[in-house]
């Protein structure tokens, strides 16, 4: 197995009852015997405890503290329990930690929520030895701190719960849980875990009204879809309803006008369009860069061109709205590069497949002709001035 995992990676295998972590275990103590008195010196202990009815495992990360043990001579067992705070019948807590300690003649067991991982013998007011109880095991299966977690060896088949600082979760067949000291899910950070229909699938649902997050860089693999399922031709497919709200929203974060909202690269990576934006307008760019360009030359007989074009009035099919403008088809003939797709071009099954069209090729034309137009004008002015003075 691999010593790092993705989210779904990981989630498919917390997922998995049984295999080879279902029992409580060590990973490592720092415990030792004193030399004298009752204060067994600072020692830090980590592990997995079972709780739940053994349905659940609980990682437990205890930092160095000192335990002094009272009650007189006999065999004290200790105990790593899952939280800081929930009494555990006949066993005595080091305040503020995971440890706690009972003096009794013979192994209590292992509480619900708790491991007994060592023993410590007092004879004549002394700790006299210190007796390990469960092994260690190593490498570690994972460490579990309160910023990331660490996969270090072995399989996370069965496991069923970490610890996240201070609170705890946990992954059943109900969903993935992030509960606090007492037991109790924490609003917000509750996820539903379902896989819907088919074979290797699975989604996180999270309860509560505050957003979710995933921090730093997210890849996917195959398409995204939001609130749609995703199709095979597409990248992303997003389906939103218009009465509840916009589809995407794209906020700047300053009022600096650098940088693009969106930015369109070619396949070799160089950029060939982008969206702007400033505090009241927005523009979208084309590649225009003369550094791009060669042989160029005047554009000419654009009066001719827009002779050709046929612009038209028109209802939609679709909701039998009124429009203005070409027929895609027509324009191909007389300006192809402004128009996609070609002519009664349909889908695999059959649907209609529509050519698109860019009216911003046809400004260039517009433009043209209007030089064109003005040089007529002067042309026509110069002479009307001619003939007024010979008269």
């Amino acid at each position: 197995m691999a010593n790092t995992h993705a989210l779904p990676d990981t989630f498919a295998e917390l997922a998995a009852w049984g295999g080879d972590l279902w029992a409580a275990f060590c990973i490592s103590t720092t415990i030792t015997t004193p030399g004298s008195g009752l204060v067994l010196p600072a020692f830090a202990t980590r592990g997995y405890v079972r709780a739940g009815n053994g349905a659940q495992l609980f990682y437990v990360n205890q930092p160095a503290v000192t335990v002094t043990l009272a009650g007189g001579n006999g065999t004290y067992y200790l105990l790593l329990q899952k939280d800081l705070t929930t009494p555990v019948s006949g066993w005595t807590r080091r305040g503020g930690s995971h440890y706690m300690w009972q003096l009794t003649g013979t192994f209590p067991g292992h509480p619900d929520g708790g491991l007994v991982f060592a023993s410590a013998t007092v004879s004549g007011g002394n700790i006299t030895a210190v007796t390990p109880l469960v092994g260690v095991q190593g490498p570690p299966l994972s460490h579990q701190t309160a910023s990331n977690v660490v996969i270090t060896g072995g399989s996370l088949s069965g496991l069923t719960t970490v610890n996240i600082a201070n609170n705890y979760a946990f992954l059943d067949q109900t969903g993935f849980h992030v509960l606090d000291h007492t037991g109790n899910d924490i609003a917000g950070l509750r996820a539903t875990v379902s896989a819907s229909g088919g074979t290797n699938r699975w989604g996180i649902n999270c309860d509560g009204t505050a957003p979710s997050y995933l921090g730093g860089t997210l890849q996917t693999v195959g398409t995204v879809g939001i609130n749609v399922a995703p199709t095979t031709s597409r990248a992303m497919n997003i389906n939103w309803i218009r009465a509840n709200g916009d589809g995407i929203a794209i906020n700047r974060a300053d009022n600096d006008n650098a940088g693009f909202a969106l930015l369109f690269n070619n396949f070799a990576g160089s950029i060939v369009g982008t969206i702007t934006t400033t505090a009241t307008a927005t523009a979208y760019n084309t590649s225009s860069d003369a550094r791009l360009k060669h042989a160029i030359e005047p554009l000419t007989d654009a009066l001719t061109t827009l002779a050709a074009l046929r612009p038209v009035r028109f209802r939609w099919n679709a909701d039998d709205s009124e429009g203005s403008g070409f027929l895609a088809h027509e324009v191909q003939q007389v300006v192809p590069d402004a128009v996609t797709g070609d002519p009664d071009a349909v889908t695999d099954d059959g649907q209609v497949q529509p050519q698109g069209m860019d009216m911003s090729k046809l400004v260039p034309y517009l433009s043209a002709a209007c030089k064109e137009l003005l040089a007529q004008v002067e042309a026509l002015t110069a002479r009307v001035a001619t003939l007024e003075a010979a008269l």
